[in-house]
């Protein structure tokens, strides 16, 4: 289930752009846009990114940022390497530190929300390729989210995201509305 996670939070990536030494110390922000998706952290990747200097965490919250309102940061490709990555669903953030390179992956292929499934320091010293130990991880990290995805409280977990992102719209709806009608 995704609520019995070790790090299952709902953020915006803005709260990610602001990030001081902690996530979790961050207020969630509304934001009204038919496309806006929820984020989720899977796993450890909320440490991960908090660990990082801020730099980083700007760069990578800002792709998180432009995936959640239905964008592509520039920074983000689609992850290859496997089957399970097929239709560019699974995307990579590639940020590039001082000394190192840092690697963020999310999936757009739910409704409901986004999904950063890793987040980790490319080890490879051969070219620009995600290495096969890191791919094979990123594949059974999306596996297990697709597994976690059939269990009944996370059905109704999604139906909530779901609920929101309807009620999100419907208030968007009725401001156009209003916006449009003769004074």
């Amino acid at each position: 289930m995704l609520s019995n996670c070790s790090a299952y939070h709902r953020r915006s990536a803005s709260d990610v752009l602001q990030i001081g030494s902690r996530l979790a110390d961050i207020p969630k922000v509304v934001y009204m846009d038919e496309n806006y998706k929820e984020l989720i952290l899977r796993g450890d990747t909320e440490e991960f990114i908090a660990s990082l200097e801020e730099d980083l965490r700007r760069r990578i919250g800002f792709a998180l940022w432009q995936a959640q309102i239905g964008k592509k940061a520039p920074s983000a490709k689609p992850l290859g390497g496997n089957k399970e990555f097929k239709g560019g669903k699974v995307l990579e953030v590639v940020t590039e530190g001082d000394r190192d390179t840092y690697r963020t992956v999310y999936t757009v292929e739910y409704k409901e929300a986004i999904y950063v499934v890793d987040a980790f320091q490319k080890k490879s010293k051969r070219g620009i390729a995600t290495p096969q130990e890191d791919i094979d991880r990123v594949t059974r990290r999306v596996k297990a989210l697709r597994r976690d995805r059939e269990q009944p409280a996370t059905k109704a977990q999604i139906a909530e995201l779901l609920a929101r992102h309807t009620l999100r719209q419907r208030i968007i709806d009725e401001r156009r509305k209003k916006k449009n009608e003769p004074k």
